[in-house]
């Protein structure tokens, strides 16, 4: 029995036990030319051994395989099968995009070489496969890429907590160890503004207003109360006497 996936908007395409993981829509991964790639290395597949990679029967289990589960073998499940074969077969059923067969030319070439035989002397598989174009990886370049990730799951929770902290007014301390790299200095920055969007002004410690109290004088300032004059008792200053002339 073959099952047939539909295609009807989200749903998957194609005949479901030669389709390509990402085209089963949960990998993530942008479908180009690479997935009839994996088509073809499924059709020689049964061609070598008589049945698909994966089978035909429960579609939940078929999809679950490609993502999941490497096949076995066309030379482990046929005798007959030559090995250079069956590696060239398992080399079209890789399951990341990159890490199979990128042209079409690249397969053409190693079946070449496969027909023409020992005079043509042992297959490389993949040897002659070049893109005609450069593609981006599917999946993030570095050793750290497993690490980096993890660091954002964290930092998007405690983002998500520090805001709802502050819908409930409390407002707590962020504190950073080591380096960050421009995401996580991205997602500190969507982070503040997502703040400032909700409260109007950035978080800061409440601060008791200024109490208005007399100015305190300095002991070098000089008193600016005036005194009081007090006048001291004038005394009378005694006026001799002019003395009086006799009359007669």
């Amino acid at each position: 029995m073959t099952t047939w996936a539909r295609c009807h908007g989200s749903e998957i395409v194609g005949t479901l036990a030669y389709l390509a993981p990402e085209q089963t829509g949960r990998s993530g991964r942008s479908v180009d030319q690479r997935a009839d790639l994996y088509a073809f290395g499924a059709t020689l597949y049964e061609l070598a051994t008589g049945a698909p990679p994966f089978g035909s029967d429960d579609p939940l289990r078929i999809t679950h395989d490609h993502l999941a589960r490497a096949a076995v073998p066309p030379a482990e499940e046929n005798p007959a099968v030559l090995g250079a074969l069956s590696e060239i077969i398992m080399h079209l059923l890789e399951k990341e995009p990159d890490s199979r067969y990128q042209t079409a030319d690249g397969v053409a070439y190693d079946l070449e070489r496969l027909r023409d035989g020992a005079a043509a002397g042992p297959v490389h598989v993949g040897k002659r496969d070049f893109p005609h174009r450069l593609l981006p990886p599917s999946r993030l370049v570095g050793s750290t890429a497993d690490e980096l990730s993890a660091r954002l799951a964290v930092e998007a929770t405690r983002a998500i907590v520090e805001l709802r902290e502050l819908a409930r007014g409390i407002h707590p301390v962020a504190l950073a160890k080591g380096g960050l790299g421009p995401a996580v200095k991205g997602l500190a920055r969507r982070s503040a503004t997502a703040v400032r969007g909700s409260t109007g002004a950035c978080p800061s410690r409440s601060r008791s207003p200024p109490t208005t109290s007399s100015p305190r004088r300095s002991p070098t300032q000089p008193n600016m109360r005036t005194p009081r004059l007090s006048r001291s008792p004038s005394r009378s200053t005694p006026v001799p006497r002019r003395p009086s002339c006799a009359s007669g």
